[in-house]
């Protein structure tokens, strides 16, 4: 929305890019977005993209839905990459918007409780035995972790005596019994920003419609 264009020579070639500056939804129930500078070079047959760049602060939000964007698409070592960023990144900005007190520790839980599941998918059980022990010696006691340590205690249980899509239908089952409105810190960062339920808890496993 309300993107900014620009026609220049960026790269010195004599030959022009085009610069697109995105623009923000101007609402606040959009939640916190990003921005981005996209450059556009001519390829000899089209403009096509050769550059993006955010332009705006990030959102530990932000990272969680790029790093299960990653998750569901077989990355697993870059989504855990991201996923370690969403809670370890001093930088990023953390404004609450309408979520409760106790998100940060909430969104720090589901990240972590995704490596478990990551490295799981992945086939290193020894890497996500260690995330998982992690997870619950750091945040098993903490109220606002309690949901996503116990869909990780879940997925666990059910994984050492089965295979990860088993482990995934038991956490699908679980979450399915829990309420995922708006006041769930993960669903509290406005409609721009991705919107969950408990098929999306577990991605072995693909959401039944």
């Amino acid at each position: 929305p309300f993107p900014g264009y620009r026609v220049e020579d960026v790269d010195g070639d004599g030959l022009r890019e085009v610069l697109v500056e995105t623009g923000t939804i101007g609402s606040v129930g959009a939640g916190p977005q990003r921005t981005y500078l996209l450059v556009y070079g001519w390829d000899g047959r089209v403009l096509a993209l050769e550059e993006e760049t955010v332009t705006s602060g990030e959102h530990p939000i932000h990272l969680l839905n790029d790093a299960d964007a990653l998750l569901e698409e077989g990355a697993y070592a870059e989504a855990i990459a991201r996923y370690e960023r969403s809670y370890t990144d001093p930088d990023l900005d953390r404004s609450a918007s309408w979520a409760e007190e106790g998100w940060e520790v909430a969104l720090e839980a589901y990240a972590r409780f995704r490596q478990v599941l990551a490295w799981a998918l992945a086939g290193d059980r020894g890497a996500a035995g260690e995330a998982y022990e992690a997870l619950v010696e750091d945040l098993g006691d903490d109220p606002d972790a309690e949901r996503f340590v116990d869909l990780a205690r879940t997925f666990w249980g059910a994984l050492e005596g089965g295979d990860a899509d088993d482990a995934c239908r038991a956490v699908c089952e679980r979450a399915g019994g829990m309420e995922w409105g708006p006041d769930v810190p993960l669903n509290a960062f406005g409609y721009a920003n991705r919107a969950y339920g408990p098929d999306d808890m577990c991605p072995a496993v693909p959401a039944e419609g």
